[in-house]
């Protein structure tokens, strides 16, 4: 553990707002008290009883878009024992002297837990995790701004960047006060010429159940609502509006006031008991009269609320696997399908509904989501009379086949997590990665899943084998659910402190993913309106992250990565938003990588330095090619655009230099290929243009019938120059319309075993597939593809150009 954050103190630190420190002795106690006053991003969690180590040269940076939210943190570790410590906020001012005020920055003392039980299928450990922030000034009014000698205190000092501000650099100085002596930092916040959006489009259901709420000593309404509005703070709803459910018109003046807030909201649902299935069931003639109403509503006011809704029987059939409820599930979902069919049809009966918001009602009705917390299965499914709107966890769309499932089931669904599922996967506890939840939000927009789950935001008591006991959330275990600690709950009471709830650093994190989330969105949007397609360039960002649904490792261990990734992220947006630029195509080839984009007519292009020619039209836009030779130790891709005396430069890495280990082009190389259980003749050699664009040959492979394992391809030769490369390269193209699963091994006999360096799929058309080599594996006897699944058909897939990267 103490290895690992070592490693991520030096590379969170090596990333720019640049916070460096100085000390003055203004004659108080703490004179003769030496303060370690470090700094890191927002995307690391820093335990109090943990000794870091590393380089702390203070370097660090805050780089957002207007109208966004983004934190830092300012770590204290004394040698003696601190009685009191505060901070002293400044103004920033930009080179052209604009001025970032100290009252967009908020400052907070975390709190911490002790993880004496690690999680259940993945832990970062045991120790003292910080979570919950107190405004610092409360913290200093209930005495809590202490540190004790050798323990870390973490500060989160989070920016909010309003709309006007000016994009710049702004500078600056912060002062931390220390029993008297002072600490000042040199604050440094990039503003990129991007807004972000007010608008929420990813949906949420995060329960906040009042009985658990009043644990805290307080569940009323007041409460609820206060908690509801903190979560629409962080783009997040709660699954019900702070309402009278059983009051329609307290409701439907709920609905009224939340709408343009919130991006979802439950329709509440009574619970029936159906004698015919002698079981529960739901209350069909209240559902469709709180529909009509909200229907009646939206003509009304010309606004079709509805369009946010979904139906959330939680407590009828949540989990109805797992819960042994599957025949329940199909009969309500099939009920509530047939009950919606009624509500339109009475509707295109009804001349009030004769005109186009009418329309739009009849149709949003018909598509109405009633979400179920459950992976597909046929039995639910029960051929289309069952289920219909799915809510899978995070790592069912591990799979290409199921991600592309859920894609083409003609319905909206959402995800979640639960009770796990554990690390590669996104999760939201406390004892993990932090990043991972942050990360989520990208994969949802990947994935197109519609919205989020979370069973409970508030679950301030303690589970055990079917009793529920009151605690502390601030001192009590952070296992309030057997299995991982922090599930279940997302914020603080704030009674104790006479203020309303209290945010996590994880809710914060949550946050920010969801930011970056309307940057994805957006981006789609302004591509899409062009005539391109935003994944192009998109999917070479999701690809650093993660794969599939597990996050990469390398993200996990050096968040530096991902910081990169979201820099790119923002000034792709600014490049869309304020300039008209894009990015139509990447086409990565052995050796070099092309890029054609775009930008409106009157915008002054370079590309790599260099002013660039358009060479077609789209429209109001003129596009441009440039090749990137991947010759030097690292290379990259850069877009300078200029408008209106404004400009801004995109760049994009490519990586270290890249070298053809072997190109398949002569018999001599087809030999060194081999297909386990293949045709003799399952490997040729073809023209490599007509499938990779490129002169020369390329290699065929039949791949046979799999049923018992999956089929292989293995390829022998002399590797001895592996050794000293970061990466091997494959191009591989898919010939088919599906997406086809592909893991690369290597054989060595540093292992008993085959050592996976590569595991994602070969989407249609060509794909380049990286595998990270390392000198452990010592003299590799043959690089091995598995390609498919057990029981897939027989296949013909194509490889070409070998490389060594890096």
């Amino acid at each position: 553990m103490k290895k690992f954050f070592q490693k991520a103190v030096a590379l969170g630190l090596a990333a720019g707002m640049i916070l460096s420190v100085s000390a003055c002795d203004n004659g108080g106690n703490g004179g003769d008290n030496n303060v370690s006053v470090w700094t890191a991003d927002s995307t690391l969690r820093f335990n109090r009883d943990k000794e870091y180590g590393g380089e702390k040269s203070t370097a660090f940076r805050i780089s957002m878009a207007k109208n966004e939210y983004e934190s830092a943190q300012v770590i204290l570790t004394p040698e003696k024992d601190v009685s009191s410590y505060s901070v002293t906020l400044n103004d920033l001012t930009s080179a052209g002297g604009a001025t970032l005020s100290k009252e967009n920055f908020s400052v907070y003392h975390q709190k911490y837990l002790n993880v004496t039980k690690q999680s259940d299928g993945f832990s970062t450990g045991f120790g003292w995790y910080p979570d919950a922030l107190l405004p610092l000034e409360t913290a200093a009014k209930y005495g809590e701004n202490t540190v004790k000698a050798g323990e870390n205190q973490g500060l989160w000092i989070t920016c909010y960047c309003p709309k006007d501000q000016a994009a710049g650099t702004y500078s600056g100085k912060f002062v931390v006060h220390c029993d008297g002596k002072d600490y000042e930092i040199s604050a440094n916040v990039t503003v990129y010429d991007y807004e972000l959006t007010d608008e929420i489009n990813a949906k949420s259901s995060f329960v906040i159940n009042r009985a658990f709420m009043n644990a805290s000593g307080d569940d009323s309404l007041e409460h609820y609502k206060a908690a509801y509005d903190l979560l629409l703070e962080y783009r997040l709803a709660g699954l019900n509006l702070p309402t009278l459910v059983e009051d329609t018109g307290y409701y439907l003046a709920s609905v009224k006031e939340y709408y343009d807030k919130t991006p979802s909201y439950s329709i509440p649902y009574t619970i029936a008991y159906n004698s015919t299935a002698n079981d529960l069931d739901m209350d069909y003639d209240k559902f469709k009269d709180t529909v009509f109403a909200l229907a009646e509503m939206s003509l009304q006011d010309g606004k079709n609320y509805l369009d946010k809704a979904y139906l959330y029987l939680g407590s009828l059939i949540d989990e109805p696997t797992m819960a042994g409820v599957v025949d329940r599930a199909v009969r309500i979902s099939h009920q509530v399908e047939v009950a919606k069919e009624e509500i339109a049809a009475e509707m295109e009966g009804d001349s009030a509904y004769g005109g186009a918001m009418g329309a739009e009602l009849i149709e949003t009705v018909r598509n109405l989501p009633h979400i179920v917390t459950n992976r597909y299965t046929d039995e639910l499914y029960n051929d289309g009379e069952g289920v219909k709107y799915w809510v899978p966890l995070f790592d069912d769309f591990d799979t290409v086949v199921n991600q592309q499932m859920y894609e083409n089931s003609g319905t909206e669904f959402w995800w979640y997590g639960c009770i796990g599922p554990n690390n590669p996967f996104p999760t939201y506890q406390l004892d993990d990665y932090l990043i991972t939840s942050r990360v989520v939000s990208w994969m949802q927009k990947d994935y197109g899943a519609s919205g989020n789950l979370f069973w409970d935001t508030c679950f301030w008591v303690e589970y055990r084998d079917g009793v529920y006991e009151r605690k502390d959330p601030y001192e009590a275990s952070p296992e309030h659910f057997p299995g991982d600690n922090g599930d279940g709950f997302l914020f603080y009471p704030g009674t104790k402190y006479g203020i309303g709830p209290v945010a996590s650093i994880r809710l914060h994190s949550i946050r920010d993913g969801l930011e970056e989330y309307e940057i994805l969105n957006e981006l789609e949007q302004k591509y899409a309106e062009k005539g391109y397609d935003s994944d192009e360039i998109l999917q070479t960002l999701y690809k650093r992250l993660y794969n599939n649904a597990q996050v990469n490792s390398d993200v996990m261990n050096d968040t530096s990565l991902f910081s990169a990734v979201r820099e790119e992220l923002i000034a792709l947006g600014e490049m869309a938003q304020t300039y008209g630029g894009y990015i139509k195509e990447v086409d990565e080839k052995s050796t070099e990588v092309t890029f054609t984009v775009a930008a409106e007519e009157g915008v002054a292009v370079k590309l790599n330095g260099k002013a660039a020619t358009a060479v077609s039209e789209n429209g109001t836009l003129k596009e441009y090619v440039c090749t990137v030779k991947l010759d030097q130790e690292e290379n990259a891709f850069t877009m300078e655009l200029e408008k209106d005396g404004k400009s801004m430069t995109y760049t994009h890495a490519l990586g270290g230099r890249s070298v053809v280990f072997n190109a398949v082009e002569t018999e001599d190389d087809l030999a060194l290929f081999s297909v386990p259980d293949g045709a003799d003749d399952a490997l040729g050699l073809v023209d490599g243009m007509a499938y990779f664009g490129t002169e020369g040959k390329a290699l065929k492979v039949d791949l046979p019938a799999s049923v018992n394992k999956t089929a292989q391809l293995k390829f022998t030769t002399d590797f001895a120059a592996l050794k000293t490369a970061d990466k091997l390269a494959v191009e591989i193209f898919n010939p088919t319309k599906d997406s086809i699963p592909l893991v690369m091994y290597v054989d060595a006999p540093s292992s008993d075993y085959l050592m996976q360096i590569y595991s994602g799929t070969l989407l249609p058309g060509k794909t380049v597939v990286e595998g990270a080599l390392s000198a452990q594996y010592g003299d590799i006897r043959s690089i091995v593809f598995w390609i498919g699944s057990k029981g897939d058909a027989a296949r013909t897939v194509y490889f070409d150009n070998f490389m060594l990267k890096g």
